[in-house]
């Protein structure tokens, strides 16, 4: 675990500069022609450590929601929320299905209009939909140092709901899609929708990289407690 109390802004601190930083390092068009959303991996919103990615059915990650006259920050998951599926493909031949987990980089989120229940369909930039992944070939919920040598892609990669959508949501679980409670995708589909295009720019990030990143800010004056 590492202290990640440099990520969070202060109370005195104006958070879209703050954010709009950071999204900047991660390649965020200042103008801001679409949403953009950042993904923090390995943090819950303003927690004061980091911890390990694993498969869990939980909101253990920040997504911060960048978007014209305003940002959000909420809780999502990046990561497989099962340990194994028969909706998985089987790469080793172990007979159960290993979860994919997307690798860290730039993609695209394109709403895909499904009316209550907001579902982003995730490609790559130029809308190839085979997405660079680890996948859990051993089942235990952590993509181990062999697991991270191997390369897969996945495909099928969605923003959807999780544990707590409605009943009549069709997607509760992860094998690999994103997870954003159902509040934040309403909101992500209307900001995406005010564009005119329905897209989104969505750029998954490793907490350790974030926290390099912030290490520079200009603003960390206004943060000395996150230093000490």
């Amino acid at each position: 675990m590492t202290d990640a109390r440099i990520l969070w802004p202060s109370d005195t601190t104006d958070s879209r500069i703050w954010w709009g930083w950071l999204a900047g390092r991660f390649g965020c068009d200042p103008a801001l022609d679409r949403p953009f959303l950042l993904c923090l991996r390995g943090v819950v919103p303003f927690a004061a450590e980091t911890h390990p990615m694993r498969s869990v059915a939980a909101y253990d990650d920040t997504g911060i929601l960048l978007y014209r006259g305003g940002e959000r920050v909420f809780k999502m998951s990046s990561h497989a929320h099962q340990v194994n599926s028969k909706s998985s493909p089987d790469v080793d031949g172990d007979g159960l299905g290993d979860v994919g987990t997307i690798k860290p980089g730039r993609y695209l989120a394109r709403d895909l209009n499904t009316g209550k229940y907001p579902t982003f369909l995730v490609t790559m930039p130029d809308g190839d939909g085979h997405l660079p992944c680890w996948r859990d070939t051993n089942h235990d919920g952590v993509i181990s140092h062999e697991e991270l040598a191997k390369a897969y892609t996945a495909t099928q990669i969605l923003i959807h709901g999780g544990l707590d959508d409605p009943p009549d949501s069709p997607h509760h679980f992860s094998i690999g899609c994103q997870c954003v409670p159902l509040g934040w995708r309403l909101t992500m589909a209307e900001r995406a929708k005010a564009t005119g295009s329905g897209l989104i720019t969505y750029h998954l990030a490793d907490v350790d990289e974030a926290i390099e990143h912030m290490k520079s800010s200009p603003y960390l004056p206004q943060r000395s407690d996150a230093l000490a």
